[in-house]
């Protein structure tokens, strides 16, 4: 009983009690009216006239809207580098069906052989393109050649890479295989093209029937052609002198490395199952362990057609997916592990034609910055204090005091 009246003369000195109560964010408090009017904000000191947001927490989508100019989810844009992680998996599902090993050496599955003449007693792997490490090389002709060549795909591979080739130029390798990281699209180029002669599909056909139906969706192609006009993200860039103008439509067959066409909607779900184990909606795009694979770094940050760190884009906390710049578009594709928040995001203009380029790109990197980071506070908890005044503190003790007379009188 000394010790009850030590205790009530301790509270009451204090004269306060502090209450405290946690929860987490809700999307109805976080993704309201003024989110959106911030990204539209973000939008005009970015110069982007469209832009498309999906977020994925745990494992649920919990966001997916389109704004300004064209806003439909369906818009499609030119994915740019973020095409590469969409060829690993197709190769990666090939690995898990037991077609293929990525150790294998790729002439065993091609119709033409390649050699790296800088190193010829090494063979190139499914492994050196997926890490950037065969010692290819984009050089400016094979670049130019799939924007404005009458050449289609996978026949241009032939043409550049073997030593017969038409267009074949022996500085395509730039380095030995299997030491020097040098990132070039030609390497997943080859690995569409690889998936093609492999399967026996087109290269369209396969990711359509084997990735992204299976997740859901259908709208990743590989021409501008194959939407309708209303569904073509317009094409933007900047003048010398910052001012925002409209371009043509133009295809770039390298299919591997940049020149996918998808939706924000084909995008966030394929950037779910990328955070879930490769795990959709009950189907598994890719074995669990076979995703830790392709997650993991293995040549500096970069993965299996994945970047393992971007520092670049958000210092804290770490992220990992991958970037890509397409003709007039942005593309982020992008979580971290830790909290399961992922966010996928596609923007028109890529400020090529200016000479604040990076600048610029900043500016849009800041609406990523943005939505991430709003999308980070679901994995954080509100804590709400509470500080109790004498009033409620006398109460509490008068409270207290009945109940032990009471006790003391039943105890007689």
């Amino acid at each position: 009983m000394c010790l009850f009246f030590v205790f009530i003369a301790s509270i009451v000195s204090s004269s306060k009690i502090i209450i405290i109560s946690a929860e987490n964010y809700t999307t109805e408090e976080l993704f309201t009216e003024e989110f959106d009017a911030k990204i539209i904000e973000l939008m005009e000191i970015s110069k982007s006239p469209s832009l498309s947001v999906g977020i994925v927490y745990q494992d649920e989508i919990v966001f997916l809207k389109a704004f300004g100019e064209q806003s439909h989810i369906n818009t499609s844009y030119m994915i740019g580098s973020s095409s590469k992680p969409v060829a690993a998996t197709a190769v990666l599902q090939l690995y898990d069906r037991n077609i293929i090993d990525i150790y294998d050496p790729i002439n065993d599955y091609l119709p033409f052989e390649i050699s790296n003449w800088r190193s010829p007693e090494t063979e190139i792997t499914f492994y050196h393109l997926l890490t950037h490490t065969s010692g290819l090389a984009d050089t400016n002709d094979y670049g130019d050649c799939l924007w404005f060549s009458n050449i289609s795909f996978p026949d241009y591979l032939y043409e550049f890479l073997n030593i017969n080739g038409s267009e074949y130029d022996p500085e395509i390798f730039h380095g030995t295989t299997g030491h020097l990281y040098a990132y070039e699209n030609i390497n997943f180029d080859l690995l569409a093209g690889l998936v093609h002669h492999i399967t026996n599909q087109t290269y369209g056909n396969y990711l359509t029937e084997n990735i992204f139906l299976p997740l859901g969706v259908n709208n990743t192609r590989l021409s501008y052609l194959d939407y309708p006009v209303e569904l073509r993200a317009k094409v933007y860039d900047l003048d010398i002198s910052d001012d925002l103008f409209e371009m043509e439509q133009h295809d770039f067959i390298g299919y591997g490395g940049a020149g996918l066409r998808s939706s924000i909607l084909d995008l966030t779900h394929f950037l779910y199952a990328q955070m879930n184990e490769g795990e959709f909606n009950g189907f598994q795009i890719l074995n669990k362990s076979t995703v830790e694979l392709m997650h993991t770094r293995h040549s500096g940050d970069y993965g299996l057609g994945w970047m393992w760190d971007r520092p670049e884009l958000l210092q804290s906390p770490r992220i990992e997916g991958h970037g890509g710049i397409g003709y007039g578009t942005m593309c982020f594709l992008n979580f971290n592990p830790d909290s399961k928040v992922g966010v996928a995001m596609l923007s028109n203009n890529n400020y090529s034609d200016s000479n604040s380029s990076n600048v610029w790109r900043d500016k849009k990197n800041d609406i990523f910055r943005y939505v991430f980071n709003t999308a980070l506070k679901l994995n954080q908890t509100i804590t709400d204090t509470t500080f109790a005044g004498p009033f409620t503190i006398s109460l509490a003790v008068l409270t207290f005091s009945i109940f032990v007379m009471v006790i003391g009188r039943k105890k007689k």
